[in-house]
């Protein structure tokens, strides 16, 4: 049973390094990446066109998307594993998780076209109605209408022809 220990405790140091290796302080290394976007878009601004620049720029870009991706499914990956274990022993998991994900999909302000911030619920409401109405409705003036005045297509017989059992 001593050297079964003794392995362990070898095995979990090297996990351990291995472990930060690859996958390091998320934050840390996110933070790292949007300092160096940061530098690189400074730089852009004065000498947009350089070659050397846009092509960091982009790749840091995708380094960022990367990480994020792998983020998300090494922590989608964990919270399946806690709800095969723990979803069914207890509903206020359950509970507890439905009520993060309708908090995570709520919207909490959002901005008008003069770039205020709109932060009452009564108010968002309303500027979602008023943008999809917006969207939706004619621009048109009903009474322009190209159907008002054209000569009707189907005639009386055609009708009676049409309706006629078969």
């Amino acid at each position: 049973m001593f050297k079964v220990a003794h392995k362990l405790k070898r095995i979990k140091v090297d996990l351990k390094t291995w472990s930060k290796r690859t996958f390091g302080n998320f934050r840390t290394k996110l933070e790292r990446n949007n300092d160096k976007l940061l530098y690189v878009e400074q730089k852009l601004a004065s000498h947009p066109h350089n070659p050397r620049l846009n092509n960091w720029h982009y790749r840091l870009l995708k380094q960022r998307e990367k990480m994020h991706l792998f983020n998300q499914k090494y922590w989608g990956t964990l919270a399946r594993k806690e709800w095969l274990v723990n979803g069914d022993r207890h509903s206020r998991y359950f509970h507890q998780t439905m009520k993060a994900r309708k908090t995570r999909g709520k919207i909490f302000r959002i901005q008008d076209a003069s770039g205020v911030w709109i932060e009452e619920p009564f108010f968002i409401q309303q500027k979602f109605i008023h943008d999809f109405s917006s969207r939706f409705t004619s621009a048109r003036d009903p009474a322009s209408h190209p159907s008002v005045g054209l000569l009707k297509s189907v005639t009386d017989e055609d009708n009676a022809l049409l309706l006629r059992p078969i």
